[in-house]
């Protein structure tokens, strides 16, 4: 946790390595506290956009474990309140359009 960003969960989706037995005692090892999050619905996740962005600025796709770990620690700390902030303010939105398409695909 980094003192300038405070509390933090961690939140990841519902692939199935993420729920891995292997993936939830290390989880459990290093004290990281994860957020629910509900079965195949990306779109409720405010990360998710993020995504795409932090994957397009990388200039080289990593290629081992170690420029993996980098590039998610660089692609971290560019991160911004205000980025977070753009996601966040559209969930009502997102959510609404979840229970309008019951189930099914929607615009995000």
């Amino acid at each position: 946790m980094s003192e300038e960003r405070g509390y933090v969960v961690f939140q990841q989706d519902g692939a199935r390595s993420h729920h891995a037995k292997s993936t939830i005692a290390w989880l459990s090892r290093n004290s990281i506290e994860t957020f629910p999050h509900p079965p195949s619905s990306p779109n409720l996740s405010p990360i998710e956009p993020l995504w795409k962005t932090l994957i397009r600025s990388r200039s080289h796709i990593p290629s081992n474990i170690e420029e993996l770990k980098a590039a998610v620690r660089e692609a971290w700390e560019q991160i911004t309140e205000h980025d977070i902030n753009c996601h966040v303010k559209h969930m009502e939105e997102r959510v609404q359009a979840v229970l309008e398409a019951k189930d099914g695909h929607t615009k995000w």
